[in-house]
């Protein structure tokens, strides 16, 4: 991903940290996905700590979406559910 792609945070840091892996869909491997840790993702609550302040991006992403009438318990599963290889 381009670097002025990744959201910044209000004082202008990157909101993205990159990980250090590689992954691939186990249907796909020719595609090939980039992970990153997000500063505002609380892993306890699995929600975003400035959810009204979230990037563009992170309004469109696959998330859970709090308007669909699947549970949210759903939707993390059918989310889950892909399968994925780590390549690097």
């Amino acid at each position: 991903m381009p670097p002025e792609i990744i959201p910044k945070d209000k004082v202008g840091d990157d909101l993205w940290q990159k990980r250090e892996e590689l992954l691939t869909p186990a249907d796909n491997p020719e595609e090939k996905l980039e992970t990153y840790d997000c500063k505002n993702f609380d892993p306890a609550t699995g929600k975003c700590l400035d959810y009204e302040n979230r990037p563009d991006i992170c309004k469109r992403s696959g998330c859970v979406d709090p308007d669909s009438t699947e549970s949210e318990e759903a939707q993390f599963k059918r989310l889950s559910e892909k399968k994925f290889i780590k390549i690097k």
